[in-house]
């Protein structure tokens, strides 16, 4: 999901699968997650828990990210 995530922050801001992103995120923020059926919510979600909700805010994401987020998302798996 998160590899998927970053693909479509990538676009375009024009395409419609960013406006289309753009809505959700704005829901998401808003806390409108449809009964959490929309996956942006569930991305916030997780990022949240993971304690990287910068990442969410300000697209802030690099290849050291996404491997530390891969690296917690595991331990806290394994913790759990």
């Amino acid at each position: 999901m998160i590899k998927h995530w970053l693909k479509i922050i990538s676009f375009n801001d024009i395409s419609i699968i960013k406006l289309t992103y753009n809505m959700l995120q704005n829901d998401a923020n808003n806390n409108n997650n449809y009964n959490n059926l929309d996956w942006a919510s569930h991305i916030k979600q997780i990022l949240n828990e993971i304690g990287m909700s910068n990442v969410w805010n300000q697209y802030n994401l690099n290849t050291s990210n996404l491997s530390a987020m891969k690296q917690r998302i595991i331990d806290i798996y394994q913790q759990t």
